[in-house]
């Protein structure tokens, strides 16, 4: 993140906190609340890189590898900061089969069944 952009999250995330703690009288309860951060080649350095700095600066964080992306989460309070990168960037996608899939009302299409190998562990 560039300094100009850090700067300006950090004071929005202290002026939330003001609101919140000045609006006592407003619900704000809610199931989920998270602050999502998606690491793609588009951000500074690779996704990878990027992803390892956000493993080593959570520390101790739940790590979830879900059906396309690897989610690292900590908890601040009742807030969750998540670290999201697709597994294609940090594995290897490996094409293993296919699946044929046919419904009544739209054309048959086939799927790809994959596994990623990851060869370096960034969450070591």
């Amino acid at each position: 993140m560039k300094y100009k952009q850090q700067e300006e999250l950090v004071a929005g995330l202290r002026e939330l906190a003001d609101f919140v703690e000045q609006h006592i009288e407003l619900s704000m309860d809610c199931d989920y609340k998270l602050m999502n951060i998606l690491y793609t080649k588009k951000k500074m350095g690779t996704a990878k890189e990027q992803m390892k700095k956000a493993v080593l600066a959570l520390g101790k964080a739940e790590k979830v590898w879900g059906h396309n992306y690897l989610d690292v989460r900590r908890k601040f309070g009742p807030i969750t900061l998540e670290f999201s990168v697709a597994k294609s960037t940090i594995c290897e996608k490996k094409v293993v089969g296919t699946k044929h899939h046919e419904a009544e009302y739209i054309q048959p299409w086939t799927e790809e069944i994959v596994e990623y190998e990851c060869t370096e562990s960034i969450l070591a």
